[in-house]
């Protein structure tokens, strides 16, 4: 039968010795130990991912409030930059406040600054990390940097190279992005997001195989992540910024209740509407749906760009679907319009409300 030893310990790591089990068990094992005060790969991973979560669900429930309070989709195509400033000044104040963004305080994580002559893997074993100095003010500024404008950056640049890609299949007259930096940057761009994608992979494996550095930018600072220990935790209770984090976090917590809460309800709505006769009692969902009138004839918007609203003649927000006529339109322009003349402003078709469809867009 296998033994299992804990005489020797690097980053809590299970030695597993048998006939039958390799030393290589000893990767799986260390990321199941909770003894470490570095975090696991898995919890590294969950903390990672928490932000953009709340970023899409930010984004969620301000599209859905913007179809109640119409004025507000004048800011939807702003939200990922309203966002990108809540999570930057968030991240600040739990930076300054316990030296840990919102994220790692959610999965119990701090950071910590190791010297530049220590023995990391021994300190580790000894108990040391523990002692190593919190962040200094640059070390927060560039944190909160690496944590919020890398990623918008990342998103913003995938969402350009989405939309060339997309641009190149309309008729070279009707292209938007025909400029040259466009075409430079198509082809550099796979590039550019390979070099990134790699190097974040070799680090993921490099942590997998006991090295303590989660990424180049805390390597670069020599910052590493460790789990809050009671002694951190009884710190933290006779902090005067407990009170401000702990609601700041509820909120949240809130918040990510409401917006699920809110697509429910959508998704349920939405389903009702699609048992609803284009004719009959909205209240009735057996109600028949006849068959629909020939479609009129639209050729004069042939070889436009599919990305402006039919009626503002502006960049589409909150795209919106008549299923009367096939055609996108902003939600408000279409709303309004259906709300007082009962047809579509193009084809003339007759539409109620219940012809129209919200278009959700996931997030890159």
């Amino acid at each position: 039968k296998a033994t299992v030893s804990v005489l020797n310990w690097r980053r809590g790591c299970a030695r597993v010795q048998g006939p039958d089990h390799p030393q290589a068990m000893d990767l799986i094992l260390s990321q199941f130990n909770l003894d470490s005060p570095l975090p696991t790969f898995f919890e590294m991973r969950a903390q990672e991912e928490l932000m953009p979560i709340l970023g899409g669900a930010f984004r969620y429930g301000l599209t859905v409030t913007a179809q109640r309070v119409i004025p507000l989709s004048k800011v939807l195509p702003w939200a990922d930059e309203m966002f990108a400033l809540l999570w930057a000044g968030m991240d600040y104040k739990f930076l300054t406040a316990i030296d840990s963004t919102f994220s790692e305080h959610f999965y119990g994580l701090t950071r910590v600054v190791a010297p530049p002559n220590a023995d990391i893997n021994k300190d580790l074993e000894d108990g040391k990390v523990q002692m190593y100095p919190r962040l200094t003010k640059k070390d927060r500024v560039l944190s909160v940097l690496a944590s919020v404008l890398l990623p918008y950056l990342k998103h913003r640049l995938s969402e350009l190279m989405r939309k060339i890609r997309e641009d190149e299949e309309q008729p070279e007259e009707s292209r938007v992005y025909r400029a040259a930096w466009c075409r430079a940057f198509a082809k550099v761009y796979p590039w550019l997001h390979f070099l990134l994608e790699g190097a974040t992979l070799v680090y993921w494996l490099r942590y997998l195989f006991e090295a303590p550095w989660w990424s180049g930018f805390l390597q670069s600072r020599r910052i590493l992540l460790r789990r809050l220990e009671m002694s951190d935790y009884t710190a933290l209770q006779s902090s005067k910024h407990i009170t401000f984090l702990e609601r700041t976090g509820q909120v949240i917590l809130w918040m990510i209740v409401v917006f699920r809460v809110l697509e429910w309800w959508n998704s349920t709505e939405t389903s009702r509407q699609d048992d609803v006769g284009t004719t009959g009692d909205p209240t009735d969902p057996t109600a028949l749906i006849p068959p629909p009138p020939p479609p009129p004839e639209i050729a004069h918007l042939a070889g436009e760009d599919s990305t402006l609203c039919p009626l503002c003649r502006h960049t589409i927000t909150n795209p919106t679907l008549n299923a009367a006529s096939g055609l996108v339109y902003c939600y408000p322009c279409i709303h309004q319009h259906v709300e007082g003349a009962s047809e579509d402003p193009v084809t003339k078709q007759h539409t109620t409300l219940y012809h129209l469809r919200r278009i959700y867009e996931t997030s890159a």
